[in-house]
């Protein structure tokens, strides 16, 4: 599990997210990568990556977002929990 903040959803920022969570999760032979159908998502530089690192892509159907409830459940918990403790002016992005 990794996560970082920052001001704006890039496809490198994600790219680059993707790999630090691979190195640190010992870099293994098969993943499971799940999410919605953003634009980084659906990125053939995205979709190259995973398929070098051996990550399986996961995808909500378009438009179903009930495809992906347990994720977005889990990040809005993670958000309450952890992250709107943290006062903004605390907050730092990389």
């Amino acid at each position: 599990m990794d996560y970082q903040i920052s001001n704006n959803l890039g496809t490198n920022f994600v790219l680059k997210n993707i790999i630090n969570a691979w190195i640190k999760a010992g870099k293994p032979k098969t993943w499971i990568l799940q999410s919605d159908q953003g634009f980084h998502y659906t990125n053939q530089n995205y979709q190259r990556l995973c398929n070098y690192l051996g990550i399986k892509i996961s995808m909500s159907k378009r438009g179903n977002p009930y495809d992906n409830t347990d994720t977005e459940s889990w990040f809005g918990t993670m958000k309450s929990e952890f992250l709107n403790q943290i006062s903004r002016k605390k907050r730092t992005t990389k």
